[in-house]
């Protein structure tokens, strides 16, 4: 009698159950609670991106036409475009997820010691910046930058420094009359002393053997200072497509950290 009982029990909710599915306004109600769903979900979405890797009901919901979607908690983009809701400011974004007008670390090093850092893989019609930080060891030094591996005299530069006595003075070279590009010169980097530099470089439009860069440094020097600073113009004409650059230690080596960004420009090839 108890499972006669149980049995007809089951089958009376499960009856109730497509009554309410077949009913019009049991249909509504699931409906607009549907919608209700959908409506907070991208409204969350909207006024700021909610965990969508941890709710499955936020899984591929959005795609945008502009070419943005939500896919298992990333954004992908599939055209060059724009994101940001009116009003707000927006973000362009390349296929590659830069950010445009943003710059993206394309290599970075630690050296211990080291008496050349050099960075490959870059290409011509770009905008570079490399930065490096840290201490000289073992002796004073230039810190000198050379292209495509490139040690012939096919460098000019141009480099204005200022010392903490006040003291001003200049080196002026024209291309053709050095074998890199250097800070330090006259004036060298002081062995346990510190340096922090940055220089963008990029080859000209048109020619892709050409460069021009321009950058900055501060660093304790081996004169009668406690520390320096320098400004550097240079132009290298080489006989190659740009495709490397290289950090080398004059004399000594090298500790610190130097990266190489790349600007994601909003026209390029």
């Amino acid at each position: 009698m108890k499972i006669a009982a149980l049995l007809c029990l089951i089958a009376s909710i499960s009856w109730g159950q497509v009554q309410g599915q077949n009913d019009p306004k049991e249909q509504s109600r699931f409906k607009s609670d549907l919608i209700d769903s959908f409506d907070i979900s991208i409204r969350e979405l909207q006024s700021g991106r909610p965990d969508i890797t941890a709710s499955p009901k936020y899984l591929s919901l959005l795609r945008i036409s502009s070419g943005i979607y939500y896919s298992d908690g990333t954004i992908q983009v599939s055209s060059p475009t724009s994101y940001g809701t009116s009003g707000s400011y927006s973000l362009a974004v390349n296929t590659s997820g830069g950010v445009v007008g943003s710059w993206l670390v394309v290599a970075s090093t630690n050296p211990s010691r080291a008496t050349a850092i050099p960075f490959t893989g870059i290409g011509p019609d770009r905008s570079y910046r490399l930065t490096w930080i840290g201490v000289q060891n073992t002796a004073d030094a230039e810190h000198q930058l050379t292209y495509n591996g490139d040690t012939g005299t096919n460098y000019g530069h141009i480099i204005r420094r200022l010392d903490s006595a006040g003291n001003l003075n200049s080196d002026v070279n024209a291309v053709a009359a050095r074998a890199n590009f250097s800070f330090g010169v006259t004036h060298p980097i002081l062995t346990a002393g510190s340096m922090f530099a940055e220089v963008n470089f990029r080859t000209l439009p048109g020619d892709n053997t050409y460069v021009k860069a321009y950058g900055h440094a501060d660093y304790n020097t081996a004169a009668a200072t406690t520390f320096q600073n320098a400004i550097m113009a240079g132009e290298y004409n080489g006989a190659a497509a740009l495709s490397s650059v290289t950090l080398t230690i004059s004399a000594g080596t090298f500790t610190g950290y130097v990266f190489l960004e790349q600007l994601i420009a909003p026209v390029q090839p």
